[in-house]
């Protein structure tokens, strides 16, 4: 069949006019309707408060030419409390309705449809249309940040750059996206399939590899899967020095609610005395702390050390341990250097609120002893029960004692009668009184906002409020042959306040933050006593000893970074002034005494003696710590490139000025000879204001229970000491494997100590200076080989510094309520230390590792604080060793137990870890500390480590984290520890080791999981905490002499050697039937449940 070509061509441009003509409908159907929807050009403005949705629709109506079609008695059901319109087009109008009001609609031309939509079918629509949000850090391959790098997401064609720490974080609706990176002189990267959920975070973070071939442009593709991995595998492996840590994530999975319960899951770290931090088995002393980045003040008088758990666990964001030292880091550590960083900008907003409360097995519920603690206890602040006497200071009383005698001055003489006065005003509080003891109350509060402003800058404030209350009775008995035997329970009483308010604001690639925190801790201990003074002709005891202390913290801090240029040069400053308050008012020590066996006096009939400078049988004791320390510090960082790999060039200057000074005035209850007090007259009837207006009073004496006219000690001390600290390193890649950072440091260093000793014929206090200066280099290498992507080898060799603390300097003899003995300082050298590092770490999945290290620190001139052994009683004093070598093991892993079925949800979320620690030790005493009792040389050399340190460490842990349920369980145990050491080896003090068992259960409900309960339960096995010494209790079941030694006290020397029948078949270690048991404690179980909602 033929038809005619013309026929044909006028059917297709039939249907071609027709297409055309259908097409411009379609297309001008948009344009039509938007001319609907402006064709008036009509605003609207609407200021609708506590109405309804039917008024706000109609006002909507009369303000434009649209109809409008809806269901209006439902509208009239709708209440509409706030909503305010100003200049905006229909379509803006019906937008902002839409956001707030249970509403949807339809425009077509000019008609708009409006559905209400039920509650539910509202907050459904909110959650689902709520944004995402993908946020990380874009870093290298040796963990440095990238500031400044192209953040895209394809599909949206959208994008940022990150800031000046490498961070970045864009808004994005529900979906699956694709983001594209790029950094000038590095390979880009596109991450594909990242999937954003409404509300949630999806963390990303990514890692760039430097372009070898930098004229091409490579372009690396990998699933979000892998790039997370990978960019995972770079923050934990690349890292300069050995480091360990522990994230804000992490700590909340924990049972811990202060810092000091928190550095126990670190790897290679124990907590002595609750607060403590020991790191690799090193004491506190040879550690340090920085809080953002600057150096904390001592919170103790009588240590160089940080009380770890006055800092709460909320405000943290993450802890790092460096284990080795770099140029840019402080010289003045040598175990570990402690960073605590606090939240500045958060990555999404939010409010929490925690509510808690605890048992203790031993404690709730039960009576426990004190004294009056105030009206303000309960929220953290003395009362006027904890006031000085007023009328004069204690200087000034001083001086008056001291022109008056015991015996001979008689009432109505002048300067007895202005000390009758001023004692007067002592408030009374003497008299014990029976408390129950109260659930912990646990209480936080913790806000964050990110207000964005233009061109990506944005604003970060977060703060925090903590309280929490705690009431314990822990069994402690103190025990030295024919000297103490006391047993009673310590009653303790704590609150702790917490604070903290961080502002970040970051615009481009600058970040400048003032971070501000405040901690506040009330303590009450009184140890309530029975027992005999072995010192006193046996005499029995029914004593106390009540210490109050409130310590308070306080740091400002106001820091920069910024990166300049197309070479981005980075630079970093900071400025800090912190506060250390730690005052002890009124504590004291009463010895109520019960006359010895042969007297047969009643159990209740107590006396007191107010005739003697013995220390035990009474005395008042009133300190206060004030220090300040200011930190500033500058570092500029320059980025180069050699064979296209990058390179760093680091320089930087730090300063610190530190200013302390200590006051502390230690009195023995005296009676004047005229005064009379029949044996056994109650003692809270001899002690009153009355009495102390008339016939006793306060002599002062020293810490070591001496008048002070026959006295070397100081009445306390004030001093100063300045540092300043330049550095260079290079941090090089000599081959793409290998990272090489190394460099030298230079610490100037000068401290001043001003003791007061009096002057018995001026009877005044006379200042006395002691120095210790001197200019230390500290050369460092840290070496860094890349076996394999997850495979590393590590090796480092630094010189650090121990220097002693301003208190260590001093003479003053304190006297310590806890070891009923006195502490003294001395002029000490400080200590130089040579370190070298070994360490293999491989990396099998994310968030998994297992590695194992060797360790060597070579020390000169160590400080201990050893026991006099020439001293008729025991004297503890801070000394100088002559050296000391510390050859260690470390053996780390946390793995996830997925190889037992790797399809398993459970099996993917359960993680096993642990860490142990060894240690080979000696120590060299100096030669005139080696020597017997008798002044006589010994052997320097003792194989044993310095004090504090623990032949071996074990942590263990076993963490499960499910969508709802979560457990953490952990393990410690640390090896036999010298707490004070002697020449005479049966004198050290050991604590026993003892396993600690924690374990939480957690479970999130509610909708979106937005409430967690926690039931923490700590120290599960309750094992005794207990000291001993290498020497024969009274009642050994040999029949040796109480007090004789089970080993030898000077190996080595030419003494005389035990009998091998003498001799304790475990040597050092605790054998009941060769030792004795100095003290004991016992604490109970805590179990702690928390409760927190997240808004």
């Amino acid at each position: 069949m033929f038809v005619s070509t013309k026929v044909i061509n006028t059917v297709q441009k039939k249907r071609l006019l027709l297409n055309v003509f259908i097409l411009a409908i379609l297309l001008a159907q948009p344009a039509l309707a938007q001319s609907a929807h402006n064709k008036t050009g009509k605003l609207i403005t609407l200021d609708a408060a506590k109405t309804t949705l039917y008024e706000v629709i109609s006002s909507l109506k009369a303000q434009s030419d649209y109809d409008f079609f809806y269901d209006k008695e439902a509208a009239r059901k709708v209440p509409v409390q706030n909503l305010r319109i100003v200049n905006a087009s229909v379509p803006e109008a019906l937008q902002k309705m839409r956001k707030e009001l249970p509403v949807d609609y339809q425009v077509l031309r000019n008609e708009v449809s409006i559905r209400i939509e039920s509650p539910e079918q509202h907050n459904r629509r909110k959650q689902q249309e709520e944004p995402g949000k993908i946020t990380g850090k874009i870093i290298d391959d040796k963990g440095e940040a990238l500031p400044g790098a192209s953040v895209k997401i394809k599909e949206l064609n959208r994008g940022i750059q990150s800031s000046v720490d490498g961070t970045y974080l864009i808004n994005v609706p529900p979906g699956t996206y694709t983001v594209e990176v790029s950094y000038v002189s590095y390979q880009n990267k596109r991450v594909t399939d990242v999937t954003v959920l409404a509300g949630k975070i999806t963390p990303l973070d990514i890692l760039l590899k430097t372009d070898s071939k930098s004229l091409n442009e490579v372009v690396v593709t990998s699933s979000y899967r892998r790039a997370s991995i990978e960019g995972l595998y770079a923050r934990q492996k690349n890292s300069a020095g050995v480091t360990d840590g522990i994230t804000a994530e992490q700590i909340s999975r924990t049972p811990d609610n202060n810092t000091a319960q928190v550095l126990k899951r670190v790897s290679g770290l124990q907590v002595s005395d609750g607060k403590y931090v020991v790191v690799r088995g090193l004491s506190d002393r040879y550690n340090n702390v920085l809080l953002n980045g600057s150096m904390l003040p001592s919170s103790e008088p009588n240590k160089r050390n940080f009380s770890f758990d006055m800092v709460p666990s909320a405000m943290l964001d993450r802890i790092v341990v460096s284990k080795t030292a770099t140029p840019d880091q402080t010289g003045e550590f040598t175990g570990g250097l402690i960073q605590i960083e606090t939240k500045d900008i958060p990555t999404e907003n939010f409010f929490h609120i925690t509510i808690g409360t605890g048992y203790n097995t031993q404690s709730t519920g039960k009576d426990m002893t004190g004294l009056d603690r105030g009206k303000n206890a309960w929220i953290g602040f003395t009362s006027d029960i904890h006031k000085k006497p007023e009328g004069m200071t204690f200087g000034g009383y001083t001086a008056l004692e001291g022109k008056v005698n015991r015996l001979t001055t008689q009432a109505d003489d002048p300067n007895r009668q202005k000390i009758h006065q001023f004692l007067r005003t002592m408030p009374y509080n003497w008299t014990l009184k029976k408390y129950t003891a109260m659930p912990t109350q646990n209480y936080q509060l913790q806000l964050g906002r990110t207000i964005p402003f233009k061109n990506e800058s944005k604003l970060g404030i977060v703060t925090a409020l903590t309280y929490r209350n705690e009431q314990d009775i822990e069994d402690r008995s103190l025990y030295m042959i024919n000297s103490n035997d006391f047993t009673g329970t310590n009653n303790k009483f704590a609150t702790t306040l917490g604070g903290s308010l961080n502002l970040g604001y970051q615009f481009g690639k600058h970040k400048i933050t003032l971070q501000n925190t405040y901690n506040h801790k009330f303590s009450d201990d009184m140890w309530k006593y029975t027992g005999v003074d072995g010192d006193n002709n046996n005499i029995r005891h029914d004593s106390y000893t009540n210490v109050t202390i409130v310590n308070q913290l306080f740091q400002s801090q106001l820091a920069g970074e910024h990166t300049l240029g197309r070479q981005n040069i980075r630079i970093d400053w900071l400025a800090s002034a912190g506060w250390v308050d730690r005052d002890q008012p009124y504590s004291r020590q009463l010895g109520r005494l019960n006359g010895n066996q042969s007297d047969n006096d009643p159990s209740d009939y107590l006396g007191l003696d107010l005739t003697d400078n013995n220390l035990k049988n009474g005395n008042l004791f009133y300190s206060e710590l004030k220090e300040k320390v200011y930190n500033w510090a500058t570092n500029v960082q320059v980025p180069f490139r050699v064979k296209n790999l990058s390179q760093t060039f680091k320089v930087g200057y730090s300063g610190k000025y530190r200013d302390a000074g200590y006051e502390a005035n230690l009195f023995r209850m005296y009676q004047f000879n005229d005064a009379s007090y029949p044996r056994g007259t109650p003692y809270d009837q001899i002690l009153t204001q009355e009495n102390f207006g008339k016939d006793l009073y306060l002599h002062a004496i020293s810490g070591n229970g001496r008048d002070r006219e026959n006295s070397s000690s100081a009445e306390g001390y004030d001093g100063f000491q300045r540092l300043n600290a330049f550095y260079a390193m290079l941090d090089l890649k000599p081959l793409r494997q290998l990272r090489l950072t190394g460099g030298i440091r230079a610490e100037k260093n000068s401290q001043n100590v001003y003791d007061y000793l009096w002057n018995v014929q001026e009877q005044i206090p006379e200042r006395k200076l002691t120095t210790n200066s001197q200019t230390t280099w500290l050369p460092s290498v840290n070496a860094v080989y890349s076996i394999t992507d997850k495979l590393n080898l590590r090796s480092a060799w630094y010189k650090t510094v121990a220097r002693p603390d301003l208190r260590e300097l001093s003479s003053f003899t304190y006297w310590d309520y806890d070891l009923f003995a006195s502490v003294s300082g001395s002029r000490l050298q400080t200590t130089n230390v040579e370190n070298a590092d070994l360490r293999l770490e491989y990396y099998p999945a994310p968030g998994e590792v297992f590695s194992v290290s060797a360790f060597y620190k070579m020390f000169r001139n160590p400080i201990e604080m050893i026991i006099d052994a020439a001293a008729s009683s025991f004297i503890y004093r801070y000394s100088n060793l002559e050296a000391a070598l510390d050859k260690g093991l470390e053996v780390d892993f946390r793995k996830s137990l997925n190889f037992l079925d790797s399809s398993s949800g459970f099996f993917n979320t359960l993680f096993l870890s642990g860490n142990f620690t060894w240690i080979d030790a000696n120590v060299t005493f100096l030669p005139s500390t080696a020597v017997d009792e008798d002044g006589n040389p010994i052997d320097p050399k003792r194989d044993r480590p310095l004090t504090g340190q623990s032949p071996y460490i074990i942590n263990g842990g076993l963490q499960y984290a499910g969508k709802a349920f979560g457990l953490n369980v952990s393990y410690n145990r640390y090896g036999k520890r010298i707490v004070f050491a002697s020449p005479d080896r049966s004198t050290d003090e050991y604590e026993n080791p003892r396993d600690m068992l924690d374990l939480q259960l957690s479970y999130k409900l509610l909708k979106q999981k937005r409430a967690e309960i926690k039931l923490n339960i700590s120290d599960l096995l309750n094992q005794q905490q207990f000291f001993y010494r290498n020497q024969f209790s009274l009642d050994n079941p040999f029949g040796f002499p109480g007090g004789q030694s089970s080993v030898d006290r000077y190996p080595g020397s030419n003494t005389e050697q035990l009998k091998p029948e003498e001799k304790d078949p475990k040597g050092t270690a605790y054998n009941k039937d060769y030792d004795t048991v100095s003290r004991r404690y016992k604490f109970g179980t805590t179990y702690t449940l928390n409760f927190t909602y997240r808004f």
